[in-house]
């Protein structure tokens, strides 16, 4: 009964504060909300040397540990041969954070001039932080927002001296009871003096980041690690805290309301303990050659063979992506288009390619086997730019693969349908003079069937045909004066050909776009081009634009959504100038030479006819997409 006593009042005070708008505050909204990408850089080794002693600076204000042991931590985590990425944030309301970023997760973000571990680098590094540990079921609490309260605090004994002594604003990690794994990362509110005088109660760290936001979903989305080497807590064995018997009346009236429910707390309580001893090890993707000392032999030739299976798909993807999908006109070839573009393709629905779990760990290192090994050429175009040279079509590696026989299915099967466009046109003044007797009048829409039915039978019913050619139409005084150009002399006679292509240039073209789930449009004018073009901006810096999305029903904050992550590239959405009283077509704007990737987007996905796309890329246009 005690220990429901406790649980029930753990539960009651996590719902009972609500959070404060402040300057924690503000750092966690901007984690609870999706945010956009403004920038991603590669840093410099001198870059990478700064953020090291700025991150050691951190941890020595944090914890006085050993300063030696730190720094291996920190030139662990921060190496200078691996890519590091600097990128800028834009929460929903406008603030602006820098997030570093290595092989995929969120390694720290800055925060008041504060370099903070994601519960990412936490899981690798659980030594960076101090931890304060809370009860399972607060998680649910910290994620929908609300602060650690300290009366949530778990304690060996009722003495919170055992928190040792700490400072107002010093970053703490927080954990849950049995498990040494991050869950949240915060700055405390009050120091140890503070406990010592008011005792465990209000506030006592503000969350900035928690397990399953917005900053986690950017990394991998791993799951919780188990860490049993931390604070090993039996829920039964717990006291109740001296200060329980505190508890105002409004806490014990809530109390009696919620008798009837202490069973259901106390099955969730076991189902959380079940699932804390059952739940799997889970090892970060960035970690080289873990190995935990109580693995049997089993383990070790499971975790050996998926090593051997993903390294013989990686090699196998590899032979075909060269043997299937590059050309030679496509070399020089970056090798992250390689991957990226070409590999994928050919590794199947129902696997996952990631070099990660190879024991390369780099395709930089693969890359480096293959070329020794006499397959490929690789070249430095630039500072961390790779290209493939050359291909050697008649190594025994490529002329030995076995191309497999089954086709890919088109992208276009799960892609959502393409829209239908008919070119039609309307009688103009001049026209009606020939089209009004045939029953058309000013507004009405004709295909070109119509419009060549028409003419034929004006022709026809006038006797207008050659008698000599009959290939060849004498021109009456009507089609004289509509056709010929003013201030040269009258046609007296047009070939069939002739006489329709002149006859169309004076009709009023217009067109319809059937969309599927968005109906059917006739819009005045000629079909508008999605436009692809690059340009340069501040820096040198190349970006690409797209232009007329909305003609195809194609929304525009869609294929930016798309593009980000498909190039790995910022993107946003402009207005382009209007008309006064108009609605502004919207542009896409690409970081990078992205044209290859939206042509192939357009066409195989979207499905629009390659003769309304503007800038498309000499190899999709002459059919060599890939």
């Amino acid at each position: 009964m005690r220990a429901h006593l406790n649980n029930f009042y753990l539960i009651y005070l996590t719902s009972r504060f609500k959070p404060k708008v402040g300057t924690a505050r503000l750092a966690i909204a901007m984690f609870r909300k999706p945010f956009r990408i403004k920038s991603n850089s590669l840093l410099k080794n001198s870059d990478k040397r700064k953020l090291r002693s700025d991150v050691h600076a951190m941890i020595r204000r944090t914890d006085h540990s050993d300063s030696s042991e730190s720094l291996e931590w920190v030139n662990s985590m921060i190496s200078l041969k691996q890519d590091i990425y600097l990128i800028r944030l834009s929460s929903h309301c406008g603030d602006v954070l820098s997030v570093y970023s290595c092989l995929g997760n969120p390694l720290l973000f800055q925060w008041k001039d504060e370099l903070i571990p994601t519960v990412y680098t936490l899981w690798q590094y659980p030594q960076l932080l101090p931890c304060f540990t809370t009860w399972p079921l607060v998680l649910e609490k910290l994620q929908n927002g609300a602060d650690l309260m300290l009366p949530g605090v778990v304690l060996k004994s009722s003495d919170p001296t055992e928190l040792g002594l700490f400072s107002r604003g010093r970053i703490t990690a927080v954990c849950l009871a049995g498990n040494r794994s991050a869950v949240a990362v915060g700055v405390t509110v009050v120091s140890s003096d503070d406990i010592a005088k008011n005792g465990m109660r209000g506030k006592g760290i503000a969350i900035l980041h928690v397990y399953q936001d917005y900053l986690w979903e950017m990394g991998k989305k791993e799951l919780l690690p188990n860490m049993p080497e931390g604070i090993d807590v039996d829920v039964e064995a717990m006291t109740l805290r001296s200060d329980l018997t505190n508890l105002d009346s409004d806490i014990v009236e809530t109390k009696r309301q919620c008798d009837d429910t202490e069973n259901v707390v106390e099955e969730k309580l076991d189902q959380h303990e079940d699932r804390d001893g059952e739940f799997e090890t889970t090892t970060n993707d960035k970690t080289e050659d873990v190995e935990l000392a109580n693995d049997g032999e089993d383990g070790e030739s499971s975790s050996s063979s998926a090593v051997d299976d993903m390294d013989s798909l990686f090699v196998w993807c590899f032979l075909c992506a060269l043997r299937t999908k590059v050309r030679k006109s496509d070399l020089p070839l970056l090798t992250s288009t390689l991957y990226s573009e070409f590999m994928q393709q050919c590794c199947s629905a129902d696997a996952n390619l990631d070099v990660k779990k190879t024991k390369y760990k780099k395709f930089s290192k693969f890359l480096a086997e293959m070329q020794a090994n006499g397959v490929v050429t690789i070249k430095q175009q630039s500072k961390g730019v790779d290209v493939i040279t050359a291909i050697e079509w008649k190594h025994d590696m490529l002329t030995s693969f076995t191309v497999p026989k089954q086709e890919e299915k088109p992208v276009a099967a799960t892609g959502p349908k393409a829209p239908v466009i008919e070119e039609l046109w309307s009688p103009s003044a001049t026209t009606l003079k020939i089209l009004q007797p045939l029953g058309y009048n000013k507004g009405s829409i004709m295909s070109m069937s119509e419009v060549r039915q028409a003419v034929t039978e004006y022709v026809k019913r006038n006797g207008l045909v050659s008698e000599r050619n009959k290939s060849v139409v004498v021109l009456d005084p009507v089609l004289c004066h509509m056709l010929s150009p003013k201030g040269t002399a009258p046609f007296t006679e047009l070939k069939w050909d002739e006489l329709m292509k002149k006859f169309f240039e004076k009709m009023l073209p217009c067109h319809r776009v059937s969309i599927h789930g968005k109906g059917t449009h006739i819009k005045k004018g000629v079909v508008k081009h999605v436009s692809i073009s690059t340009a340069l901006r501040t820096g040198n810096k190349t970006v690409t634009l797209v232009q007329g999305l909305e003609t195809f029903g194609i929304s525009p904050s869609e294929v930016a959504h798309y593009m980000q992550k498909k190039a790995a590239a910022s993107t946003t959405v402009g207005d382009l100038p209007a008309k006064k009283g108009q609605l502004p077509d919207k542009e896409v704007l690409i970081q990078g030479d992205a044209v290859r990737l939206v042509s192939s987007l357009l066409i195989d996905q979207y499905g629009i006819p390659l003769k309304y796309i503007d800038g498309l890329d000499p190899k999709v246009r002459s059919g060599k997409r890939t």
